[in-house]
């Protein structure tokens, strides 16, 4: 993945909220992309899924083209979220009531990991393009 520079215009904050890189692999339509995208607003390690299909030919921007290995998903016209809950914006997280003294334990980030596993069929099933489920909202950017 290459890293860009200030002056390429690139925001430092989208950058910075996506250290794992990206998950890829090919198919008829081009590239399907995950990015795990930590959430600045938690406190404990929180993340959403975005997801999409980068066509293969990279995209067309005011600077020029872009390489399809340098695409971030949110800059796709149409690209979708996996959240928490169904119908909802909530990041995956360790939630634990505000009253609770533990510290955060294996076994919570275990939980967490577990119920993102659960929802892989519904990510598989936007990418085939065959229904969006609950946990995935649709976002589409419209260009003037």
């Amino acid at each position: 993945m290459h890293l860009y520079s200030k002056q390429d215009g690139v925001d430092r904050e989208l950058i910075s909220s996506l250290p794992f890189g990206f998950l890829r692999r090919s198919c008829e339509r081009g590239i399907e992309q995950i990015e795990i995208q930590l959430d600045p607003r938690e406190y404990d390690a929180a993340f959403s899924l975005n997801i999409g299909v980068v066509p293969i030919g990279g995209l067309e921007s005011l600077r020029g083209h872009i390489a399809a290995e340098d695409v971030f998903v949110t800059w796709l016209d149409e690209f979708f979220v996996l959240y928490s809950r169904p119908g909802s914006s909530r990041p995956f997280a360790v939630r634990r009531k505000w009253w609770q003294t533990k510290e955060t334990s294996h076994a919570d980030y275990q939980t967490l990991i577990n119920e993102v596993i659960l929802l892989i069929p519904e990510v598989e099933q936007v990418l085939r393009l065959t229904s969006i489920g609950p946990h995935i909202r649709r976002v589409v950017i419209r260009h003037p």
